[in-house]
């Protein structure tokens, strides 16, 4: 019988175990490192142009889709124009009661709003506004009345658009005479 402070004789199978464990953990460690070494090198340049894709698309998206970005500089190429196609409104008597600004419809915009007599004056007054060459895109919301100066009756009474870049007519908008 062997003392209790002496160990046991190794087991061969035990320790031919330990030993191939032994083995197959250091040939890990190896290939664990030269794969860190690959990942360090190509991935770097993979991940840069991704990144740089990513926020190429995001800029881009930013500035051309329909982002507020894209609004406030829609809207402030209209303030700049404004004049210019206020002096043509005002230019013709018979558009004394049409008011033009900018408006944040369609991601920045011309609002054309106000009352003309007729359905000729809503037409010359859209080709007179078109004549300007507008940068951004134009929207009418205007009130047509007879010859008369009083409001026509029944469905098609002028609060109807007239243009396909047109709104529903405003309660403030048909309120001007």
């Amino acid at each position: 019988m062997t003392s209790p402070n002496q160990p046991d004789a190794a087991n061969p199978a035990i320790a031919s175990g330990l030993q191939s464990i032994h083995r197959w953990r250091g040939s890990l460690i190896r290939d664990v490192r030269r794969v860190e070494r690959m990942h360090r090198r190509i991935p770097t340049a993979v991940s840069v142009a991704i990144l740089l894709v990513i926020a190429g698309a995001l800029a881009g998206y930013a500035y051309f889709g329909d982002t507020s970005i894209r609004q406030s500089r829609r809207m402030k190429l209209a303030r700049e124009y404004l004049p210019a196609i206020t002096n043509a409104v005002h230019s013709h008597s018979e558009f004394r009661d049409v008011r033009v600004g900018v408006g944040t419809g369609a991601g920045g915009c011309f609002l054309v709003v106000g009352v003309v007599d007729t359905q000729e004056q809503s037409s010359k007054l859209q080709s007179v506004i078109s004549a300007t060459k507008p940068p951004v895109r134009v929207l009418y919301s205007l009130k047509v009345l007879d010859k008369s100066g009083a409001e026509p009756d029944g469905a098609a009474n002028g609060s109807q658009p007239f243009s396909s870049d047109t709104n529903r007519t405003s309660s403030a908008a048909g309120s001007r005479r």
